[in-house]
């Protein structure tokens, strides 16, 4: 993949962790920014991975089929109301437990085609 692999693990964390969200996204760090918007876009386009999904394979089957199935999950949280809600979200819940199960599976080989 030509996209930033320290980018897409970077942003997959931030996604995963609902402490950091909780202390960023609501504003509650005067020295930490950061959005659910930006962490998508981070993920999917500012490291190439949207383009490099769309030419073909990049991390193999396990990997991939997730980060699309993530990609489609994204689309669907309500990301335009208050923070407070967004955190609580039914659907973010579920693209924070994914983002884990994707990041597990880039930075522990062993767990890639599970």
């Amino acid at each position: 993949m030509n996209g930033d692999g320290d980018v897409i693990v970077d942003a997959l964390r931030e996604l995963a962790d609902a402490e950091y969200q909780e202390r960023v996204w609501a504003g509650h760090s005067l020295t930490e920014m950061s959005s659910f918007d930006e962490c998508v876009e981070r993920l999917f386009e500012d490291s190439g991975l949207a383009i490099a999904m769309a030419k073909g394979p990049v991390y193999g089957g396990g990997p991939d089929g997730l980060l699309r199935e993530l990609d489609t999950l994204v689309g669907s949280v309500r990301a335009d109301g208050r923070v407070e809600e967004l955190l609580r979200d039914p659907v973010l819940v579920r693209c924070r437990s994914l983002a884990a199960r994707i990041l597990d599976m880039l930075t522990d080989p062993g767990t890639a085609d599970r």
